[in-house]
């Protein structure tokens, strides 16, 4: 082979040597910039004034493609994956000083354009997997169409599939405090756990104030259930102790909903709260057993301490720690107000010793004020009713009204064949039972109560009686006077 390149005229000033494997070499030509080097290349082209040349420093890893055109226009440095020396070497390079790079079109609009898909390797492995790099020198990488481009951006981690099994996809956000320190903030996992552990998180808001920041309306719906028991929303931390070393009966820990209020000279105000609050029902200092009391809290608005403890729903039932009002709107329309339903009390002996409603004073005096039984029975001043109405004290009423259908009123004295007792009669039962007939005594009333209905009947009855007894005492009086002024007149006569 023949170099028709005069030297020193080319860069390389490449000769033929046929002791190095056939290949054209230079050996420290005097104006090779490239270093004195040896090196092995080949030169191609159409003369002497214009051609290319492509060079390998013997056992580098370097590449260079050089140029010639009526003078020497430079190098362009490669740098690939192993040594071209050998003929397994896979060339995976990229260029250095090149203005476009276009793969798989003639035309590139950036440095690097590709028609085509992108293949990155495994280079080795990270936790255990097999990982692949991508590495880049700037604060942001910024994806996306460019200007003019109408091409909706959409980022999808989608596994080709495999038949081995299964496969996820899973994106992650790590922190560096120092180089070398990797720590896993957030991940988003498609068959795992996704979690956030990087800060803040805001929803309709750029600027959360809170781990969680909603602006806007939140809907919690839970997972279905063939029971129909569903779960929408869990508040506290499982296996969570608290405090165990306080006294019976005192509070070990607490989870609170909180509800903003306003007010001008007061910031974040609350104005209402409802807590979870668990107590300690064990012993002193030993909270081994803690109970779970739901109170409520509202605010006159005028500040924090505003804020009090109303009610609170307890592991023994409802304390009122202020006043209740409740409020219905009104309505043309028929109103239920409240409503207490009890599914059923199984057994009349249940429903006799079970309430619908009672008021107590639980302090010294253990006084039940009002009640109301499962039965329907009705105590006022008792708990223990044992009839539709007990009052235990006086009952001061303008107006009562008995209805009473079971006994029929006294009116029957005035029929015609009503006997009435003759006074001999009566008189001798007052003598010998101290009370009237038909009525209860004293002592009957003392130990079985008085039914005012039948009471009211009776003494009208007497009442009609004794109407009949004076009508019949004036009859006779009438009689007696007639009989009077007649025997008045004989004397008269006679002694006249």
């Amino acid at each position: 082979m023949k170099n028709i390149f005069l030297q020193g005229q080319q860069e390389t000033d490449l000769h033929l040597f046929q002791t190095i494997n056939g290949q054209w070499v230079a050996i420290e030509p005097a104006n090779n910039s490239l270093g004195s080097e040896y090196y092995q290349g080949i030169n191609f082209g159409f003369s002497p004034d214009d051609y290319v040349v492509l060079i390998n420093g013997l056992g580098s890893n370097d590449l260079y493609f050089g140029r010639w055109q009526k003078g020497w226009l430079g190098w362009n440095k490669f740098w690939h994956s192993n040594n071209l020396n050998r003929k397994d070497a896979d060339f995976v390079a990229k260029i250095f000083s090149c203005e476009k790079i276009g793969i798989g079109t003639d035309a590139p609009i950036e440095k690097l354009h590709v028609n085509g898909k992108i293949f990155l390797d495994e280079q080795g492995t990270l936790d255990g997997w097999a990982a692949s790099y991508f590495y880049w020198t700037g604060h942001h990488l910024i994806m996306g169409s460019p200007p003019g481009n109408y091409k909706h951006n959409m980022l999808q981690l989608r596994p080709g599939g495999s038949d081995k099994g299964a496969l996820y996809s899973c994106f992650q956000m790590h922190t560096a405090p120092k180089q070398g320190v990797n720590e896993l903030k957030v991940q988003i996992h498609s068959d795992g756990n996704t979690y956030f552990n990087g800060g803040k998180i805001g929803i309709g808001t750029d600027n959360p104030q809170y781990k969680l920041d909603v602006t806007g309306t939140a809907r919690i719906t839970s997972e279905n259930k063939t029971d129909g028991h569903f779960t929408a929303l869990k508040i506290g931390k499982p296996n969570d102790q608290g405090i165990l070393k306080v006294l019976k009966g005192k509070s070990s820990g607490h989870y609170d909903v909180d509800f903003y209020t306003w007010r001008d000279a007061q910031p974040d105000q609350i104005g209402a709260r409802i807590r979870a609050e668990r107590v300690n029902i064990w012993e002193n200092n030993n909270a081994l057993v803690q109970a779970m009391h739901l109170a409520f809290y509202t605010s006159n608005g005028w500040s924090q301490e505003g804020l009090q403890e109303r009610m609170r729903l307890t592991q023994d039932g409802v304390n009122i720690n202020g006043k209740i009002f409740v409020q219905i709107p009104g309505s043309g329309d028929p109103i239920e107000a409240m409503n207490i339903d009890v599914a059923s009390f199984w057994t009349k002996e249940n429903a006799s010793r079970s309430h619908y409603f009672r008021v107590r004073d639980i302090g010294a005096g253990n006084y039940t004020a009002f009640t109301i039984k499962g039965n329907g029975n009705v105590g006022i001043g008792t708990d223990t009713p044992q009839h539709k109405l007990d009052v235990k004290g006086a009952i001061n009423a303008q107006t009562l009204l008995v209805n009473n259908k079971r006994l029929p009123y006294a009116d029957h004295v005035f029929n015609d064949d009503y006997q009435l007792r003759p006074l001999a009669e009566v008189e001798n039962f007052v003598t010998t039972h101290k009370h009237l007939p038909d009525i209860p005594s004293a002592k009957s009333m003392e130990k079985n109560g008085v039914d005012i209905g039948e009471l009211q009947i009776k003494l009208l009855q007497k009442i009609e009686e004794l109407t009949l007894y004076v009508i019949e005492q004036d009859k006779k009086i009438n009689e007696q006077e007639k009989r009077i002024k007649n025997l008045e007149m004989k004397l008269i006569n006679i002694l006249s």
